[in-house]
């Protein structure tokens, strides 16, 4: 049987067409096959990396000026390995005394109900694309926001709050992204922590640039005003009164609350 060249062009030619539209088919198969070989590469790399990171011992956090470890991990974990409120771990590095008249009052000043409520505001106003969450440049205009002094009752010469140190300030920049992941961010329930402890810690800080650790660990031997406010960087917006309490003098051994200067009960 013959077929006539006309014929035969036409079955190679279709032939050919198979065999093309195979051999494309076969290119874009092993193209789907190798784009998913490298998405389950990928995704094997970084579960791998995620629980290596996981075994790899955490370097433990040193407080810049402080000379105190603080523990390891995310700030979160910081927290719950602390059985309480973080700043404990700052008192308890300066060996200040577990029934220390000065401890109570730092304890009080740390749960102040006007220094909660007034926390909440700061958080809001850092927070001005309402994320819920701040970042490490809200953290540090935090820090360098805080500002107030510290002074006798009664008294004229009044030691001013100190200002975010160059350590501060590094430890901020270098830490945040490790202390605040993305599953476990700066948001507002966070935010109340650490707040507290950089009030507690730059209070401590004051004290002990002034007085010196003994005599912190002693007692105070006056009555004592804190006062404490924030304001963003450069002066802009309003001024934000922090807390304003008086610590009784110390060294009687009493414990104390916080007090109003005028004697009552300090208001939320």
């Amino acid at each position: 049987m013959s077929f006539s060249p006309s014929t035969r062009r036409r079955v190679a030619a279709t032939v050919a067409a198979l065999m093309l539209g195979l051999m494309a088919r076969r290119r874009s198969l092993l193209r789907a096959l190798l784009r998913a070989l490298l998405r389950l590469l990928r995704s094997l790399r970084s579960r791998c990396a995620a629980l290596l990171a996981s075994r790899a011992p955490k370097a433990e956090w040193a407080d810049p000026e402080l000379p105190l470890l603080f523990g390891r991990g995310t700030f979160a974990e910081l927290c719950a390995a602390s059985g309480g409120p973080l700043y404990e771990l700052w008192l308890n590095g300066l060996h200040l005394p577990v029934e220390s008249p000065s401890r109570a009052h730092l304890r009080t000043l740390a749960h102040s109900p006007a220094l909660q409520h007034s926390l909440d505001e700061v958080f809001h106003r850092l927070d001005a694309a309402s994320t819920g969450r701040l970042g490490a440049a809200e953290l540090h205009s935090f820090s360098a926001g805080l500002h107030g002094s510290l002074r006798t009752l009664l008294g004229t010469d009044s030691m001013p709050l100190l200002a975010a140190s160059q350590g501060e300030k590094e430890f901020i920049s270098a830490s945040f992204a490790a202390l605040f992941p993305p599953e476990q961010p700066l948001d507002l329930a966070t935010f109340r922590a650490l707040a507290s402890l950089f009030v507690v810690r730059r209070v401590l800080r004051t004290l002990l640039a002034a007085h010196g650790l003994q005599s912190l660990r002693a007692g105070l031997k006056a009555p004592l005003v804190v006062d404490i406010g924030f304001s963003s960087e450069g002066g802009g917006g309003e001024e934000l009164r922090i807390v304003h309490t008086v610590a009784p003098a110390t060294e009687t051994g009493v414990a104390l609350g916080a007090i109003a200067e005028g004697g009552g009960a300090e208001e939320a």
